[in-house]
């Protein structure tokens, strides 16, 4: 099994070079994660198919898609049709049919995922009856069992976690929240969960998550649906456009939501996370903004020391 810092530090390396555009040295890097850890096949396929075919290696990169098949391997329609960096191979009918199995596989899986919860328990004797809650939204591609782990400290502070992970998968053991109007369905039905399994504070729920489980979780947090938050905690959230949620920034103001906000400043999505910090400190919102020099979309390494800040950013000091 990888762990959680294999991962980051792998996938830290490929993006690095990706986005330098040293596609050749990342691609080396793929390669040998595809080595190293063969539980990654679905990522490491990806990001060599997608490197081969940026090089003009069409034939290579088909052949990877294909090897995916063979080995039960398989990504969405949906997830490969918007891949820019696949564009080279679409007008190729090796590319097409691969798709056509992609899409069998993927409508097979999709009638059996059904939503999940993790939830962590607040850990030592002191822990308040009534806790805080952290629900944490995955990012695209992740699963809950791997993103708890991100979020679990929390626990050690006396904090209820609890982790939905979405019904919708984007790859074989991959899930994402591309339904945006199920997506919200889902998570209302995760918080239903959590509060006939846990004792928490209601007044003190906070909304987290990850790239677009981070979007995610500012929106709900300003909306105040499909329940009421007292803010939220992201990190790399893929924020674009800010308008969806600047029409919510004055009911968000006068309920007193607070952020907090990670994000690298080579972070494709980095203007987005400024334009939103700057819109909600306009309209009158506490918002911190935690930069990280250098990092682009990745979770940093030393998230466990920044989450008890963040936490007591929104939360104001807590002592269970």
């Amino acid at each position: 099994m990888v762990s959680i810092q294999d991962w980051s530090e792998v996938q830290d390396r490929v993006f690095t070079l990706y986005g330098e555009g040293k596609l050749k040295e990342a691609l080396a890097e793929a390669d040998r994660a595809a080595r190293d850890f063969p539980d990654g096949l679905t990522r490491t396929s990806y990001w060599r198919a997608c490197l081969h075919s940026l090089l003009g290696e069409k034939g290579e990169a088909l052949g990877i898609l294909q090897n995916a098949v063979d080995r039960g391997v398989w990504w969405s329609e949906a997830t490969l049709k918007s891949e820019e960096d696949l564009a080279p191979l679409r007008d190729l009918p090796g590319f097409q049919a691969i798709l056509r199995v992609f899409a069998d596989l993927s409508a097979a899986a999709a009638g059996k995922a059904r939503l999940e919860l993790v939830t962590v328990q607040p850990k030592g004797t002191g822990s308040a009856s009534f806790p805080p809650l952290l629900l944490a939204l995955h990012s695209r591609g992740a699963t809950a069992p791997a993103f708890t782990r991100n979020w679990e400290s929390a626990a050690d502070g006396g904090v209820v976690v609890a982790v939905p992970q979405s019904s919708q998968m984007c790859a074989s053991d991959q899930y994402c929240w591309d339904d945006e109007v199920k997506a919200a369905a889902e998570v209302e039905q995760a918080y239903a969960r959590v509060a006939e399994e846990c004792r928490f504070d209601p007044d003190r729920v906070i909304l987290t998550g990850a790239s677009q489980g981070g979007r995610l979780a500012i929106k709900a947090a300003l909306k105040g649906e499909p329940f009421r938050s007292r803010g939220f905690i992201v990190v790399v959230p893929a924020l674009r456009d800010i308008s969806e949620f600047t029409v919510h920034l004055s009911a968000a103001s006068s309920r007193g939501v607070r952020g907090y906000m990670v994000v690298g400043d080579k972070d494709r999505f980095y203007k987005g996370v400024c334009d939103l910090r700057d819109a909600m400190q306009v309209n009158g919102l506490a918002c911190a903004m935690d930069v990280r020099p250098g990092m682009g979309h990745s979770f940093p390494k030393d998230f466990g020391e920044t989450l008890p800040r963040a936490l007591e950013f929104v939360l104001g000091p807590y002592r269970p």
